[in-house]
């Protein structure tokens, strides 16, 4: 799974920390699904109480134009180290990566309180940043106070799970219901490399479920979200090089997954685990002596952030 991230920075006066995970629920037909759960986790890490609570907008922002919104308030006092946590769960989005952008809005603070002086370390509300405006002013004195979090991503890799008609059984998976599988897809990539890292040899990760194949070669098999399903096939070559080949029911999701550079070593990490990993792209050789051949795009073995690290 991923490690949970935090949204904010060292200077802001709350704590919000974000953590994805899958769960299996059960719908009003008694029929089972997988949905993405949210866990946000705010800690009040100022020392000064939040006496009239705070509001939680969560923006989640799909590959194209569609944004789902959610808005949550809590209008009881936290008090100084306190922490609140919200769940939020999604059932069903567009393929892709999906971006989430959080805002925590402090509830009717008082101008002159000492929990205002901690919030804008000692500033006047009149000389107050943009970075955190000001919303609901009135002649009462007192103010809601929005900051603005760090935006971040989920890639659509963590949302992929064991494709259960294969793997029925445990991590060890049926190769006749694979290669049942494998014949019905339509949607094919291919995908050539080699280990930057020779002396760590590249293997199905056994935790994302592995089929063995004849002929020496192995498959996963995993099911996104919505349904679709995406097949692998690996082969060592002679020479010591790798062949992935790539199955799906869906081009979107294919594309997802495959449809740049970066991906295509994102998706390596994800079946193989951490070895890093030198692409053959289309007309060019491949470089059987461990050492890096130059391509036109940025390097494809920097590491990602923590969000992209499955």
């Amino acid at each position: 799974g991923l490690r949970p991230v935090s949204l904010t920075g060292s200077s802001d006066p709350f704590s919000l920390i974000m953590s994805p995970s899958m769960r299996q629920v059960r719908k009003s037909d008694s029929s089972e699904s997988m949905v993405l759960v949210i866990t946000m986790r705010l800690c009040n890490i100022t020392a000064v109480p939040l006496e009239n609570g705070v509001r939680l907008d969560v923006a989640f922002d799909e590959e194209g134009d569609n944004s789902v919104c959610s808005t949550t308030l809590y209008k009881n006092e936290i008090e100084a180290g306190d922490c609140i946590t919200w769940e939020i769960a999604l059932g069903h989005w567009k393929i892709g990566d999906l971006s989430l952008r959080a805002s925590v809005t402090f509830l009717g603070l008082e101008k002159e309180s000492i929990t205002h002086k901690w919030l804008h370390g000692g500033e006047q509300a009149d000389d107050l940043s943009g970075e955190s405006p000001l919303v609901g002013d009135d002649d009462e004195g007192t103010m809601d106070v929005a900051i603005l979090c760090e935006p971040t991503t989920i890639s659509s890799l963590f949302t992929l799970q064991p494709c259960p008609l294969v793997f029925f059984s445990g991590h060890n998976g049926d190769t006749n219901a694979f290669n049942f599988l494998w014949s019905q897809l339509e949607h094919t990539s291919e995908l050539m490399f080699i280990e930057s890292t020779p002396q760590k040899e590249a293997v199905v990760d056994a935790k994302r479920g592995r089929v063995t194949l004849l002929n020496g070669a192995t498959g996963c098999a995993f099911i996104a979200p919505g349904g679709d399903r995406i097949l692998c096939k690996h082969q060592i070559n002679q020479g010591g090089s790798h062949s992935l080949w790539i199955k799906s029911t869906s081009s979107e999701l294919m594309t997802s997954l495959v449809g740049t550079s970066a991906l295509k070593t994102s998706l390596l990490r994800f079946i193989f685990g951490g070895n890093e990993f030198i692409l053959k792209e289309e007309g060019s050789p491949m470089n059987m002596n461990g050492n890096h051949v130059k391509h036109d795009f940025p390097s494809i073995t920097m590491k990602h952030s923590p969000i992209n690290a499955i």
